[in-house]
């Protein structure tokens, strides 16, 4: 599916920088903003606090420039412990004088030594972002989500409506957006607003059948994918899915509760091809969130 109605707009890369202070960080920050990273900065005195930040904010590389109360070799296995964060790259930096081996021979991906330059930081987590947009190029699963990728929920598209021609089978397609994500990512945070889209997307799913497919596109809309089903089917079944998700609540950092709204649009595959599919149920949606959210439209 090409056009740009089916391309996501790929965001930065968030980089989780645990440093001492904000002012200990600062310029390192700065370094890592101006390669278009998404910097969060905290301070984290025990190992159990960073784990706790890395499974929330879910980064593309994180930067161990903090005192931690064990060193920086058991920290690091801390963190490739789990399955989940095996792959995710770590960066260390020490002081004048430390030697690097022991963390170069366990796996870290890179150690800068004090005092460091910004041209050094640039070229060592600009190496790591590159070799992780070839990596995602292939991924098929979102990673925040557990839906599938633009580009795999896209190709899948253009095959269940190219099969339901063929085959002469019915199908339809559906978008959801989350009505509140950007006033929850605004007064509350964008942790707290993904933590609201994992679970949206968590229900989205157990509600779904088996041979559906949840696909994420750009930003908080989705794409569900219902092969073999006609319009009523695919209505009655989103109408379900909305329902559940009224009814959610999502614990987020700092004791409150964030409730979740979703608005759809569903329109079955007919004669037309991917794009004007997406089209129509596009302007289905947008009919939905302009009546006030929480509805759901047909194409």
């Amino acid at each position: 599916m090409s056009g740009a109605g089916a391309n996501i707009k790929s965001g930065p890369r968030r980089v989780l920088l645990a440093a001492d202070s904000a002012q200990d960080s600062s310029q390192f920050a700065k370094a890592l903003e101006q390669l278009g990273c998404q910097v969060y900065m905290s301070s984290p005195s025990k190992v159990e606090e960073l784990e706790q930040l890395l499974d929330l904010l879910g980064p593309s590389v994180v930067v161990l420039t903090g005192s931690f109360d064990t060193d920086f070799l058991s920290v690091y296995r801390r963190i490739k412990t789990p399955p989940h964060r095996a792959l995710l790259p770590v960066i260390c930096t020490i002081g004048a004088g430390e030697s690097k081996l022991a963390l170069i021979q366990a796996g870290v991906d890179a150690v800068i030594a004090e005092p460091w330059e910004a041209d050094e930081v640039k070229a060592a987590v600009g190496g790591i972002l590159e070799r992780a947009a070839i990596v995602d190029q292939h991924k098929e699963v979102d990673d925040l989500t557990g839906a599938l990728t633009p580009s795999a929920t896209n190709e899948r598209v253009d095959y269940e409506v190219s099969r339901a021609r063929r085959y002469r089978r019915q199908g339809c397609l559906s978008l959801v957006d989350l009505d509140n994500y950007d006033k929850v990512r605004e007064g509350v945070g964008e942790l707290a607003a993904d933590a609201g889209m994992r679970r949206f997307s968590q229900i989205v799913r157990h509600e779904l059948r088996e041979t559906d497919m949840l696909g994420r596109l750009d930003g908080d809309r989705f794409a569900v994918i219902m092969p073999d089903t006609d319009l009523t089917g695919a209505v009655q079944a989103m109408r379900r899915v909305l329902a559940v998700i009224g009814c959610a609540t999502v614990d987020v950092p700092g004791g409150q509760k964030v409730t979740l709204a979703a608005s759809a649009g569903v329109g079955a595959f007919g004669s037309d091809g991917p794009e004007a599919i997406l089209s129509r149920v596009s302007g289905a949606i947008d009919r939905a969130k302009a009546a006030g959210g929480g509805a759901l439209f047909t194409a």
